[in-house]
């Protein structure tokens, strides 16, 4: 499911397949007239890097992407991790900027997140509990961006600077009502992790001094469909110290078609943004994906006799 880059909270998910994984070629699909298709096999920028899921009985990879066309040049990045026993029980989660001009035209850019795999496609929804509760913890990771206002002084007010973050989602189902709520940032705090995005952010990063440390990102209850599927505008932006006058934000996703042992879906994925304004006049922004997992999965109890 590809989040598009439009404005409007209702409709910025396209809770449709984005990906295939036959175990061992990773393609990010493209769209007619527009973004080409991008595969490990022919565009990988190297041989990629391995990394550690926390998924249980999962390996991962991940790869940076590049297709350079006569008149577009294509940019992505992916990770995915598989289940060791079933490599097409995969999960893959990334991004894509599309420059569809040479010179780039950076007004007609495009760009999206995308977090895909079978157990979130709505051809095969979940049979979602009628009652009950489940708790989910993961990762939620992205770009952060800071505008500084007059309180940091002559020689950062009016700058920015951007980053990418890294923190833990905490999310609470209650099917009984059908509803999802959680917050990124209360357990542990939000981060400073480059690692993909780095190169494209260039200087900008070296201006960063307001660290996203003690910012809470809270992500309001939303209502879930029977297929799984939801999105809300509504995301609360807290600091304890910084005084925050005014917030706003969407997140979304889905849940998994794979139960875990309690018979509860063993993982929500989804988007998240969120933009914020301080009392001095600083401009905040907060912009990522989430994977939460369920607490009965990640303990091992999901992985039967």
């Amino acid at each position: 499911m590809p989040l598009s880059d439009a404005p409007q909270d209702e409709g910025r998910i396209r809770f449709e397949r984005n990906t295939t994984y036959d175990g061992q070629v990773l393609s990010i699909l493209g769209e007619d007239g527009g973004r080409p298709t991008l595969t490990t096999a022919r565009n990988a920028v190297d041989n990629g890097l391995s990394f550690r899921p926390r998924m249980p009985g999962h390996s991962g990879w991940s790869w940076a992407l590049v297709n350079t066309a006569q008149n577009s040049t294509t940019y992505a990045y992916a990770v995915i991790s598989w289940a060791n026993d079933d490599p097409t029980d995969y999960l893959a989660a990334g991004y894509w900027i599309h420059y569809p001009s040479h010179p780039p035209n950076y007004e007609t850019v495009q760009a999206a997140g995308f977090i895909d795999g079978p157990e979130t496609d709505l051809a095969s929804p979940p049979q979602l509990p009628m009652q009950g509760q489940a708790t989910y913890s993961g990762f939620a990771g992205g770009t952060y961006f800071y505008l500084y206002g007059e309180s940091w002084g002559e020689e950062l007010a009016g700058t920015y600077g951007v980053e990418e973050y890294a923190a833990t989602v905490t999310l609470t189902a209650d099917f009984s009502a059908n509803t999802l709520s959680g917050c990124i940032g209360c357990q542990g705090d939000i981060a400073i992790r480059r690692s993909h995005l780095h190169d494209l952010l260039g200087d900008a990063v070296w201006q960063l001094e307001a660290l996203p440390t003690d910012y809470e990102l809270h992500l309001g209850a939303v209502t879930f469909n029977p297929d799984g599927t939801f999105e809300l505008p509504g995301v609360t932006v807290r600091h304890p110290e910084r005084t925050i006058t005014q917030s706003e934000g969407f997140w979304g996703g889905g849940f998994s078609n794979i139960p875990d042992a309690a018979g509860n879906p063993r993982l929500v994925a989804g988007f998240s943004d969120a933009e914020f304004e301080e009392a001095d006049g600083s401009l905040g922004s907060f912009w990522g994906m989430f994977n939460g997992l369920s607490t009965t999965w990640l303990t091992g109890e999901s992985q039967g006799p």
